[in-house]
């Protein structure tokens, strides 16, 4: 065969494998935009459950907090109703 003729096969052949490569390297970075696309949902997931987490701790702190204000305004109420009765004992004696 004709030195030329060589010539163009190893320049078609180093046309495929550079075409195969590149095709490999688009393969792989669409591997990886969709493994971070996967990843970036899964931490939105993650983040709105934290959130509804923490809003529930929010929630149940607060129902505590308003539970012990109530006890502590029914003692006071209780206490201010008993020195009353005990100043209307005292001035009916």
């Amino acid at each position: 065969m004709h030195p030329i003729w060589w010539f163009l096969i190893v320049i078609v052949g180093l046309i495929f494998l550079c075409d195969l490569a590149r095709q490999a390297n688009e393969g792989l970075r669409e591997s990886r935009a969709l493994e971070q696309a996967a990843m970036r949902r899964r931490l939105g997931k993650f983040e709105a459950e934290q959130r509804v987490r923490q809003q529930a701790a929010v929630m149940q702190r607060t129902r505590e907090i308003n539970a012990m204000a109530h006890e502590t305004c029914q003692a006071m109420l209780r206490a201010a109703l008993e020195a009353q009765r005990k100043e209307l004992d005292s001035y009916i004696e």
